[in-house]
C-alpha cells in the first residue's frame, strides 16, 4: 500500500455503503412510529459531543431526550428502539444496501500490510450491520459504536 499508517478508522454509514434513501426506508417501514424516528435523530443531535460515564448513562439520557421529543414514556421509547427500530435498520440494510465494491478487498489488503482496522458507527449493532451489507466483522480488528463510547 502507498501509506504506512498503523491503523485506519472507517465510519460505517455513508463510508462503507451509499446510505441514500435510508431516512425514507426507515420512515416507510414504520409509519405508525414516524414521530419516534424523528425524535431519535433529534436526541442524537442534542447529545452530540457530551461525554457520558457509561453506555447505560448514555442510553438513559438518549431515551429520556427522545421520549420527551416524541411525547411518549421513556419505557415505551426504549422498547420501540430496542425491539423495532434496530431490527428495522438491519432488515433495511439487508434488503436495500451492499458495501461499496471492493471494500472487503481493501480491508484484507490493509490488514495484510500490517494495519489495524476499526469500524465506528453512531448506531449500535456494528457487527450485525456489517454482515447485513455483506462485509465480515472478522475482516476488521475492532468495531465500536457511539453508545459503547
Amino acid at each position: 500500500m502507498a501509506y504506512n499508517y498503523k491503523a485506519y478508522i472507517f465510519d460505517f454509514d455513508g463510508t462503507l455503503y451509499d446510505n441514500k434513501k435510508m431516512g425514507f426506508y426507515l420512515c416507510s417501514s414504520d409509519l405508525l412510529h414516524i414521530h419516534m424516528i424523528g425524535a431519535e435523530r433529534t436526541a442524537r443531535k442534542n447529545l452530540r459531543g457530551i461525554d457520558f460515564k457509561s453506555k447505560e448513562d448514555f442510553l438513559k439520557n438518549f431515551y429520556g431526550v427522545a421520549a420527551k421529543v416524541s411525547r411518549v414514556s421513556v419505557d415505551r421509547f426504549a422498547k420501540w428502539y430496542e425491539k423495532r427500530y434496530t431490527k428495522n435498520l438491519d432488515k433495511i440494510l439487508r434488503k436495500h444496501y451492499k458495501a461499496f465494491p471492493r471494500t472487503g478487498d481493501v480491508f484484507k489488503k490493509l490488514r495484510t500490510d500490517g494495519a489495524k482496522l476499526c469500524v465506528f458507527s453512531d448506531y449500535c449493532m456494528v457487527n450485525e450491520r456489517l454482515r447485513a451489507i455483506d462485509l465480515s466483522p472478522s475482516d476488521v480488528d475492532y468495531t465500536i459504536d457511539a453508545e459503547d463510547c
